[in-house]
This record gives C-alpha cells, structure tokens and sequence, in this order.
C-alpha cells in the first residue's frame, strides 16, 4: 500500500502545487495459514518403495499476491522429536523447495509442498516414536525479505510390515546320498518395512514325483559352513527359525544372509531348488 501526504494551509485548504511528493510504502510480511499435512490423514507408506505425502495451506500478502510469486518458499516435514530445525534425513526430516503456488487472487495463493517418504521412514503410532508425531511447515520469504510461517497439526506415521527374500535357493544337482558339501547356495532376507524384523524362516520337504528330501536335509546358519560338520552353528528348517538382526544394519533395513546346504537321501532324484517359507511375525 502506498500512501501520499498533502500540506493544509492555516485556512484549511489544500496546497494545490508540490515540488516534490513524499510517499510512504508499508512492507507486509507474508502469512501462511490452514496448513494440513496429507489432507488431515494419518501417514501410511508402501512396502519397498517411497509413497508421495503431501501438505497444503494458503499464504497471504498485503503486497498482493505478486509479492509472493517472488518469494522464495520451503517447506519441511519433520518427526516432532528431531525439529523444524532439523538436517534432511530419510528417517525423520523431509525438506521442500521451493514449494508450489497456484490459484493466486488479490493478495493470496494456495500452497503446496509435497515428498517421496522412504518405506522406512520412522514410525510414532507405536513403539519408540510413540510420544511422537509428524508435522509439516512451510516457510515464505517475499521481496523485501521478510518471512512468514506455519506449522500443520501433528499425524500419525504408521507402522509398516514388511519383508521379502531376494532369490529361491539353487542347490544344484546331488546324486542320492549326497550332500552339498562346502558349497554356498544363499538368500537374503531384507526388511521391507520400518519396524523391525522379528520373523521366522520354516522349511519344507521337496518333492519330486515319488521321490522327498525330508525338511531335516535343509540346513541353514548366517555364514558359510560344511554340510557334514558345521556342528552348533546349522539349524534344521524342520520347525520355524527365528531371525535375529546380526549381520548388516543400513538406515533402519534390516539385512540377514542365510546360507543353505542340502543331503539328498538315497530314495531322491535330483532336485534343483526350494523357496524357503517366510512368516513375518510382525
């Protein structure tokens, strides 16, 4: 808004020429309001892969809306326990910018921000986040530098169950009688999810026509060993096998390699590979 100042004469009218004419220019700073992070939902991912979670809001100038297609606009959504304040972090802090205006009439515009949360983004609706919530802010800086912003009410972040193994397991061809020796067939079991793994891996016999290797063939232990002496180390697949997280740690995933041999019985043909059964216990 611009405003101009007029002399008055002693008799009250007014001065009718001016050299010069002073103005004076007021500097709104801009405001951000209505801010709703993924539409007043509560925050649920997808196994294995990022989902898109969105916030709106509206943000208002008295400069009018032009001074806010100028601005620079940011937004972050963020863990409440880490801050607005806090360092991009595909855990816990998700930064934006610039967001995106649009629908801009007089001195307003929608606004928008919008990320792609990883599947293991921390969860608050249970366990150690449970105190927790997630948040959204946007921030808007308009032409003379001045700032506004606001902050969304909190949403839950779900927890999300999940795991997948990487291969079937390939044994190879074993005459009857035979074991698998110091070969190393492998799988890895991988959290898919952003809880922790507590789930169990159960073999099962192989068939083939008349021919079975019974389940108590099948054994297993998280590094390599030889099928006729791995003593303590190998467990049977007969009954469900809990995993333990032991070996690698990457952003919250979870990672288990599990090494498998196998003894054919006398009775078997040959038999190439068996997927092992996983149960997700959650």
């Amino acid at each position: 808004a611009t405003y101009c100042f007029r002399i008055v004469e002693s008799d009250g009218t007014f001065l009718s020429l001016y050299s010069k004419i002073p103005e004076i220019m007021f500097q709104y700073a801009p405001t951000l309001a209505g801010i709703i992070l993924n539409a007043g939902n509560d925050l649920s991912l997808v196994e294995g892969t990022t989902f898109q979670i969105s916030a709106t809001g509206t943000i208002t100038d008295t400069n009018g809306y032009a001074d806010i297609a100028s601005a620079s606009t940011s937004g972050v959504f963020y863990r409440s326990g880490v801050g607005d304040a806090c360092s991009p972090n595909d855990n816990n802090c998700y930064t934006i910018a610039p967001c995106t205006l649009s629908a801009c009439v007089g001195d307003s515009c929608a606004i928008s921000c919008s990320v792609d949360m990883q599947y293991f983004t921390d969860p608050t609706d249970i366990g150690t986040f449970s105190a927790e919530n997630w948040l959204a802010k946007f921030i808007g800086r308009d032409s003379f530098n001045l700032v506004g912003s606001s902050t969304s009410p909190g949403k839950e972040l779900n927890t999300l169950f999940g795991i997948t193994a990487s291969s079937p397991i390939g044994y190879g061809t074993l005459s009857p009688g035979n074991d698998t020796g110091s070969g190393n067939p492998t799988t890895t079991v991988s959290n898919t999810g952003n809880a922790t793994i507590d789930s169990n891996v159960k073999g099962a016999n192989m068939t083939a026509g008349a021919s079975t290797i019974p389940v108590d063939s099948q054994k297993v232990a998280s590094s390599t060993f030889t099928y006729s002496s791995c003593g303590a180390i190998c467990l049977l697949l007969r009954s469900p096998l809990r995993l333990l997280p032991s070996l690698i740690s990457f952003i919250g995933v979870w990672v288990f390699l599990l090494v498998l041999r196998l003894k054919a019985t006398p009775d078997s043909t040959r038999f190439r590979r068996r997927l092992i059964n996983l149960k997700n216990n959650g």
